[in-house]
């Protein structure tokens, strides 16, 4: 009879299932403490009525000035009413951009043979969001030109971009993982114009090891001759763009829980 977890260590996916969990309680505890201290205020066009709410909408303070003696007090009531669904309207509006910046839109970038549509799909399958692989963007014509072992020039290269960002974009209130070479830093700015939060996880190795892993992808339109030329092209992620640099050699389930523990902290 076979063990149960044949092939598993069961105490080893507990301890990764609890560490998961406290992640998620972490980030949880860390929204609710957010969204408890956000409030809102407005007031009345000429400052009669001010309200205040909190995150969930209910009334939590209202003040009128000496410019309320001006009202009608049949007018009075719907003043009031109208300054608190406009504070109500923007507190909403603060949860909602809130909740947008904690939403993860990821590229996992780097070089040919990185290992970024791997780490992207299993960084995907944590988060409980869509995946896109950037290789399903490129035109024909990109392709061919790839398959050929001709580098893509910017000309080339704009379009896909733009069509990658476009697709985080759609996804920004639910999240998603693209994978993109990324090399230049004017290449992620394209990125960002389109998808402002998106962070950038690089994964950045040795010339050796990504040879060794294009040469053993067949049917791949990428060719190994393709590698130098990449890591030619590569631009380092600066100080002011948010992602992580890993070392593409480690373990994909080491890399995506340093994703997923960086974003958290």
């Amino acid at each position: 009879m076979s063990e149960p977890f044949d092939g598993l260590d069961p105490d080893a996916v507990l301890r990764r299932l609890r560490a998961e969990a406290e992640q998620l309680e972490t980030e949880a505890t860390r929204l609710r403490t957010e969204l408890t201290n956000t409030t809102a205020t407005s007031s009345s066009p000429d400052g009669a009525v001010t309200a205040t709410v909190s995150a969930t909408g209910v009334l939590t303070g209202i003040a009128f000035s000496a410019a309320v003696r001006e009202h009608a007090p049949e007018a009075l009531g719907p003043l009031v009413m109208a300054t608190i669904e406009a504070a109500r309207q923007e507190v909403a509006d603060q949860v909602s951009a809130s909740l947008r910046e904690q939403t993860p839109l990821y590229v996992v970038m780097g070089v040919t043979g990185s290992g970024k549509s791997t780490v992207g799909v299993a960084l995907a399958e944590r988060l409980g969001v869509p995946f896109g692989d950037a290789d399903d963007f490129h035109s024909k014509e990109n392709i061919a030109k790839m398959s050929a072992g001709t580098p893509l020039d910017d000309d080339d290269r704009l379009p896909w971009l733009l069509a990658i960002g476009a697709w985080l974009a759609e996804h920004a209130d639910t999240g998603a993982v693209a994978s993109c070479s990324a090399l230049k830093r004017k290449y992620r700015d394209a990125l960002r114009a389109v998808a402002p939060t998106v962070r950038f996880v690089h994964l950045h190795g040795d010339k050796a090891t990504a040879h060794a892993r294009v040469g053993n992808r067949p049917g791949h339109f990428m060719p190994d001759t393709l590698v130098e030329s990449q890591y030619a092209a590569l631009e380092e992620l600066g100080p002011d763009e948010a992602g992580v640099v890993l070392d593409f050699t480690r373990p994909v389930a080491e890399l995506v829980d340093t994703v997923v523990g960086a974003a958290v902290e």
